[in-house]
């Protein structure tokens, strides 16, 4: 009897929201920089953030030189990003969200393991539209 109220209130109170939510979070980590290839302008650089932005529904919110703000809304979760882009690279970085479960506790940043599942998608597609500027290059100087 014991036994079986100790598996009935751990069940209870692992699946409580607050504790779902407290599993749900895992400690967050940016998808690592993207490498631009040197025959890569600026220009084409924010032109592939833009491609692979729209292919999964994010949308870009604010521009300025260097930087594209993007935005994605799954349900009622909300995840805005800052894409930096220098000369040599692409770099993706948290600006807030909504319904993802963030927190900061003792420095380290925690959230819901979706949002570095889209954050990696968001940079593999713009890896890819990087690559395929850069494929295309020498194709069009031999025209």
């Amino acid at each position: 009897m014991r036994r079986a109220l100790s598996c009935l209130l751990l069940t209870l109170t692992l699946s409580s929201p607050a504790a779902f939510a407290a599993r749900a979070a895992q400690e967050m980590r940016e998808p690592p920089p993207i490498p631009v290839s040197e025959n890569i302008s600026q220009d084409q650089a924010r032109k592939a953030i833009h491609a692979a932005v729209e292919k999964h529904g994010w949308v870009i919110d604010r521009e300025s030189p260097g930087h594209s703000e993007a935005a994605v809304v799954s349900g009622s979760h909300v995840v805005r990003v800052d894409i930096a882009y220098e000369t040599r690279l692409i770099q993706i970085n948290y600006l807030d969200s909504q319904e993802m479960s963030f927190e900061r506790r003792h420095n380290v940043r925690y959230i819901h393991p979706k949002y570095m599942k889209w954050t990696r998608t968001l940079a593999e597609d713009i890896d890819e539209q990087i690559q395929l500027i850069a494929a295309a290059k020498p194709q069009a100087a031999k025209k």
